[in-house]
């Protein structure tokens, strides 16, 4: 009875955000740029980001891996989604629930970078048979400076420091406060483009691999770090429920070994063009 309660009040939410822009949005048969998606049968809500040019990375006193601050351009708009993988639409695909911390609404953890993947393909196998991918997109993890750009709130971007707020209580699980342990998806303010939890709750997986100096030799369009570095860890975005604020900041760079599996790292899908 509460999750059909939950996910009718964010269904509801997320619908009223959309219309915003087109009060006609939803539904829709299949994704359509400019638009947003609920993915049928597992309800992932996934928000769309237009293509922009943002200000990658941090100038602040802090970690050197967030400098040199450069200028980022996302080319292709694509789908992100609103709200971390709960663990019940992970065990809708993958038939399990490896969670350390018990609940439908609650985020999936304990998951390796490489199941998320296989999440993903299998999303995108699924969607493609039933004829409702775009020409060339797949479901897969967003890049770093996909992840970045969605989280500083895209095209609607008002400077925040974290992901929809200056405040890290208003958007975030963290410690001090999350009692050591997650929290129901989407009871936290979102971000200007309507996103929930990109400050933590959970780390969240991204497609590159981590390398502390890639900034500043990364490409200026579409940024995707797939060859440089030591390719030991992949980069993990966002801060979860046991750190302080300073690791949520929208620029806050983390990593992970990609077989690991970790009770604060989960992740969210996106929707865009494939990348080699």
């Amino acid at each position: 009875m509460h999750r059909i309660i939950f996910v009718a009040i964010l269904a509801a939410s997320f619908a009223q955000a959309d219309s915003a822009d087109d009060p006609n949005t939803l539904p829709t048969a299949k994704p359509i740029p400019g638009k947003n998606w609920i993915i049928p049968d597992i309800s992932i809500k996934c928000v769309y980001v237009q293509s922009g040019t943002f200000l990658m990375g941090s100038a602040e006193s802090g970690p050197n891996d967030e400098k040199p601050v450069h200028k980022v351009k996302i080319s292709r708009g694509y789908w992100v989604g609103a709200c971390e993988v709960t663990q019940v639409q992970w065990r809708a695909l993958m038939g399990t629930n490896p969670s350390k911390y018990k609940g439908d609404e609650l985020p999936v953890e304990m998951v390796s970078w490489y199941e998320v993947m296989e999440f993903c393909r299998k999303l995108t196998d699924r969607e493609r048979q039933a004829g409702r991918l775009p020409e060339d997109h797949v479901y897969r993890l967003p890049t770093e400076a996909e992840w970045e750009y969605a989280a500083r709130g895209g095209h609607r971007s008002r400077g925040f420091k974290y992901p929809g707020s200056d405040d890290p209580n208003e958007v975030a699980w963290h410690w001090p406060g999350s009692s050591d342990e997650t929290h129901a998806v989407g009871t936290k303010r979102p971000n200007e483009l309507g996103l929930y939890d990109m400050a933590g709750n959970v780390w969240e997986w991204c497609l590159d691999w981590y390398a502390p100096d890639y900034y500043a030799r990364s490409p200026k369009e579409d940024p995707a770090n797939r060859d440089y570095g030591e390719k030991k860890y992949r980069v993990c975005r966002g801060g979860s429920w046991g750190l302080y604020p300073t690791h949520l900041r929208s620029a806050n760079r983390g990593g992970g070994t990609p077989t690991g599996r970790f009770y604060s790292y989960g992740f969210r899908v996106v929707l865009a063009h494939a990348i080699d």
